[in-house]
């Protein structure tokens, strides 16, 4: 996606069970992006990436709307972890 807007109005558009953003984005924050998906959907997961997650979790900054923030770089393990556990007994998006 070109930008946090468009990532939004493909959110409003779909059906997603997870939504995984990026912090810096041009148009519209990853922050931005994760308050405005939970005010449409406040029980869908966001997870938020970010090359400064480690800073953040130091501080204990935790933006509105984001449930899980993680660290870039990102190794697939750890995002596999991080989907298990924000979805957890949710259906499809474990496999059931």
């Amino acid at each position: 996606m070109a930008d946090g807007k468009e990532a939004l109005q493909r959110f409003r558009a779909g059906d997603f069970d997870l939504v995984i953003t990026d912090r810096t984005m041009p148009g519209m924050s990853g922050d931005q992006v994760a308050a405005a998906i939970k005010r449409a959907a406040p029980g869908t997961p966001v997870i938020l990436l970010t090359g400064y997650g480690d800073l953040m979790a130091a501080s204990g900054e935790q933006p509105p709307g984001v449930d899980l923030i993680l660290a870039k770089p990102l190794t697939m393990s750890a995002l596999r972890q991080a989907i298990a556990r924000l979805t957890a007994g949710r259906g499809s998006a474990t496999g059931d």
